[in-house]
């Protein structure tokens, strides 16, 4: 059984009309994924950072934690009275926004 002549093709008009949101939401997908990798990447880089801190070695702790991340980063080690504060930001491309993590290590009272 087939639909009037009008019917044909109207099929591919709905298509071509929806097509554009389908590829933007799988844009965002993607740049979801990216963003959450990135920020993975920074938490993993605080940890490192965090750890060497704890050896003893401050000044250590921006090299390891840029080598964790890679290019890009950026690593800041604050010291301030037995509060070291460790952050790191990489950036996660394009238009999304920058992958932040922090550690606070402090004295045990």
């Amino acid at each position: 059984m087939r639909g009037s002549r009008r019917d044909d093709g109207s099929a591919a008009v709905e298509l071509a009309a929806a097509m554009p949101a389908v590829v933007m939401l799988l844009g965002a997908v993607a740049s979801a994924g990216v963003w959450g990798a990135s920020q993975v990447a920074a938490q993993q880089a605080a940890g490192a950072a965090a750890r060497a801190v704890l050896v003893g070695d401050a000044g250590q702790a921006a090299t390891e934690a840029a080598g964790a991340v890679g290019g890009g980063a950026s690593v800041s080690v604050s010291d301030s009275g037995g509060r070291v504060v460790i952050t790191v930001t990489v950036p996660a491309g394009g238009w999304l926004p920058d992958a932040v993590a922090s550690v606070t290590l402090t004295d045990a009272p």
